[in-house]
């Protein structure tokens, strides 16, 4: 009987004994910088010691929200992962699933007595702020989560206390950190971009590539646009207009497209379709433009010594600039026009590969049929050899562009042939000119004559 009676007495304060060796761990939570039209149901999933012991109720992100959690007193390993309802499923919101940073906060604590935890997910400046503060890095714990509870409960998270929403300028994605940044992420990334943007918009866009540092862009219908990475100021995104834009630096026409629009500020991608969202594809595009700048900066190309020659000087800023004019409208395999060998070669990437002796040529025209420049043979003749066929022809064609392209074209190859020509043999050069010469003048008899 007595042996009944105590085992009686210790069922009776058990729980009392249990209740003292537990305590509440509260989160509040809530999140700022949320834009008009992603406000997606969201819950707050934690762990203690990398088990789950509980979740919040599910309500739209910016709705303060809150989720009491009994924890036995002593050390813990919290982890609070932020996580969306997406197309029925709930998935974490981190880099992982394509989020553009990870909402998991962690910290290390020594409960002794109840505690509460504030949470504001910044998302337009993806940072997370704890009691007031921001965490130096999203997804790790800081110095000053690391202490022991003291019992002093912080008030709920409020409309007095939250931070103000960030200005609408986003500010950019902020990728890997330099030293994190490779060749293999760059091609995951853009991987992950391509993947998204073929099905934006009922794929009516082809994947993005990136060669020699020129962004190329496809359309369904055919035109196709070209920008330099270095002349692209922002990713910027539209509530609006549900699209996403690449921006050129100061407003300039830094975008060259086939078509009517031939040169823009902004090359845009959007979608009418309402199950894509855009915003995905701006933070797939914005951590892809960011992280290729920073490894861009990271691995400059080695440029050539400098000629001492200021002729040669003048000609090496010809040939550039000309290449870089017809790289806007060419593809991205284009190769060139650069100067081997005492020959000149034009080389387009696909099917077109020619060289020529330069003193062979003798002057360039602009061709309104094709729409393109080309340097006619002197006297006519098959000086331009195909270097994939053997074939010579008496002119060396260049790609159709637009037509004040293809003529602005021709206004750089001008004065680029005559100085080539000089500098490679100038006595030769003068020949030519005062035969160029002569012919003019008997030209101008003829037409005197009536002929």
């Amino acid at each position: 009987m007595r042996v009944l009676y105590i085992l009686g007495l210790f069922m009776l304060i058990s729980p009392y004994l249990h209740a003292q060796n537990t305590h509440k761990l509260t989160f509040h939570f809530t999140t700022s910088g949320t834009r008009p039209g992603f406000d997606l149901i969201s819950l707050l999933r934690v762990y203690s010691d990398n088990k789950i012991i509980g979740e919040s109720k599910p309500k739209k992100q910016t709705e303060p929200n809150e989720v009491t959690l009994i924890i036995p007193e002593g050390k813990h390993a919290i982890k609070a992962v932020f996580v969306a309802l997406q197309k029925g499923a709930w998935e974490e919101r981190t880099i992982k699933n394509q989020y553009s940073y990870d909402c998991i906060y962690n910290t290390d604590i020594n409960l002794t007595s109840d505690k509460s935890i504030n949470l504001v997910f910044d998302i337009a400046n993806e940072k997370i702020i704890v009691d007031g503060t921001p965490v130096a890095k999203p997804g790790t714990a800081t110095p000053a989560t690391v202490a022991a509870a003291t019992g002093n409960a912080t008030p709920p998270i409020t409309k007095t206390n939250t931070p103000a929403p960030p200005s609408p300028v986003r500010q950019p994605v902020t990728g890997s950190s330099p030293k994190e940044i490779t060749k293999s992420i760059l091609q995951d990334e853009l991987s992950k971009m391509n993947n998204y943007l073929e099905t934006f918009n009922e794929n009516v866009y082809y994947p993005i590539s990136i060669t020699n540092n020129v962004w190329y862009s496809e359309h369904r219908s055919g035109y196709h646009c070209t920008v330099n990475m270095n002349d692209i100021d922002a990713v910027v995104y539209s509530d609006e207009n549900r699209s996403v834009s690449l921006k050129c630096s100061g407003g300039k026409n830094c975008i060259t497209c086939t078509g009517n629009n031939p040169s823009r500020a902004t090359l845009t991608y959007k979608t009418s379709d309402d199950n894509k969202d855009p915003h995905r594809l701006y933070e797939l595009m914005n951590r892809f433009f960011t992280d290729y700048q920073q490894y861009s900066g990271l691995h400059p190309k080695q440029k050539e010594p400098e000629p001492t020659d200021p002729e040669v000087r003048i000609l090496q800023k010809q040939i550039n600039d000309i290449n870089e004019h017809i790289k806007k409208y060419a593809t991205p395999s284009y190769k060139g026009l650069y100067f081997e060998n005492n020959r000149l070669i034009y080389d387009d990437g696909k099917d077109l590969k020619e060289q020529v002796f330069p003193m062979s040529l003798d002057e360039v025209k602009y061709d309104a049929t094709k729409k393109a420049a080309y340097i006619l043979c002197l006297y006519h003749r098959g000086c331009v050899e195909n270097l994939k066929t053997s074939e010579k022809v008496n002119r060396m064609d260049f790609s159709a562009m637009p037509e004040a392209a293809s003529k602005k074209l021709v206004d750089m190859l001008k004065p680029f042939l005559e100085n080539l020509k000089k500098k490679i043999d100038p006595i030769t050069y003068g020949q030519q000119v005062q035969q160029k010469k002569q012919e003019s003048e008997d030209d101008d008899v003829y037409n005197l004559l009536g002929y």
